[in-house]
């Protein structure tokens, strides 16, 4: 086996961990807002995504799926996220997001962070939305068993290397589909 071979099958593997911790507040609180067809988080960024070389590769695999003039949209919305960088801004949109329809576009590929973003907490940082916060301060989600997302990122850095910025990533990469996107 490969080390890429390897490093895909350990982000399955956290992958499905993840979806068992989200099933689970799913399944215990059926009014939980994050759910196919909310895209409130992807509009209000803190930063912009960041992804271990591992879930750059998966992301990767999912972009060169998508149609040409899809990948030109993305790279497009990619160099204006670098301009929102550069100019301070505070919030940023993903660029991954279909603006349009609300929908991930690479969704079977989106990094951790996105599969954990409602569902996890930072101890530093309540990392969910104003739809999640209010609820929280309402008491609606007392007793809910919310996912570590500090050990999930100190977990993907040591399996995977430290994460870079989207930004980043995209500035060194090639549309060659017979690259790796490095």
């Amino acid at each position: 086996m490969t080390d890429r071979e390897g490093a895909r099958r350990r982000l399955v593997v956290l992958h499905e961990r993840i979806a068992e911790r989200t099933a689970a507040i799913l399944d215990a609180q059926p009014s939980w807002p994050c759910r196919k067809g909310c895209d409130t988080c992807c509009h209000r960024l803190a930063r912009p995504p960041e992804l271990t070389p591992a879930e750059w590769a998966e992301l990767w695999e999912g972009f060169l799926a998508l149609e040409p003039d899809t990948r030109r949209q993305i790279r497009a919305r990619v160099t204006e996220l670098a301009a929102d960088v550069v100019r301070g801004a505070r919030l940023f949109v993903c660029p991954m997001l279909a603006r349009e329809s609300g929908a991930c576009l690479v969704y079977a590929h989106r990094p951790a962070a996105c599969r954990m973003y409602g569902f996890y907490v930072s101890r530093g940082e309540g990392r969910y939305c104003d739809l999640i916060h209010e609820r929280v301060s309402r008491g609606d989600f007392d007793g809910v068993l919310w996912g570590n997302h500090d050990a999930v990122e100190r977990e993907f850095a040591q399996a995977f290397g430290a994460p870079i910025s989207i930004v980043a990533w995209f500035e060194q990469a090639t549309d060659d589909p017979s690259a790796d996107g490095r």
